[in-house]
């Protein structure tokens, strides 16, 4: 596995270009220097952190939404290979017609090859193991949606321990909305509080 940190943030930022995946911004350039990466692409728009400071009354329908397009954006990332590995309300964009954008991909990891997939014995065991670490990466990022659907529902933030507190439960109701069911914004504050007591 590969991360984003560095060097390698380019590379990532190449390559997720290349694949069109709706969500992420198109790349128009990317250079570096000694000191940092440089993104060059056609984007506009909030963060959800500051739409989140200026828009008290945000409504369940748009939060929904807001919550549907990021799962679809990182399970188009996950299929190809790439865990995001840094999903936060200020690495989402939302622009002036409602388009959600992921940015951000210098904590990216990328899934290694397989080699050896074809081999008689299938996959061998420490192709199992890099399998497995890349999913736990692919985990973080739902994990992180849904400490990002917290936050728009309820506007406040959440703690660390909350946050590594995040289990199956609140997977299961990233995958329900995600599959286009409603749920209220009393359900999701209802998950989250038992979650903490």
């Amino acid at each position: 596995m590969r991360s984003g940190h560095g060097p390698c943030e380019a590379e990532i930022l190449e390559m997720i270009a290349g694949l069109d995946v709706e969500g992420v911004p198109k790349i128009l350039d990317v250079f570096e220097d000694a000191d940092a990466t440089y993104i060059v692409s056609e984007l506009g728009g909030l963060d959800l952190y500051e739409w989140l400071q200026r828009s008290a009354d945000r409504d369940q329908a748009t939060v929904l939404e807001v919550i549907t397009r990021l799962l679809l954006i990182l399970e188009g990332l996950h299929n190809w290979g790439i865990a995001h590995n840094d999903v936060k309300l200020e690495n989402i964009l939302l622009d002036e017609s409602g388009q959600v954008h992921l940015i951000d991909f210098g904590n990216a990891v990328l899934e290694d090859e397989k080699e050896g997939a074809n081999s008689s014995d299938g996959l061998l065991e420490e192709e199992r193991c890099r399998d497995a670490a890349f999913a736990e990466y692919c985990e973080e990022d739902l994990q992180a949606s849904a400490t990002v659907l917290y936050q728009l529902f309820t506007g406040s933030p959440i703690s660390t321990a909350e946050r590594s507190g995040m289990v199956t439960e609140k997977k299961e109701v990233l995958r329900r909305v995600s599959k286009g069911e409603l749920l209220s914004a009393d359900e999701v504050r209802e998950l989250f509080e038992q979650q903490a007591s």
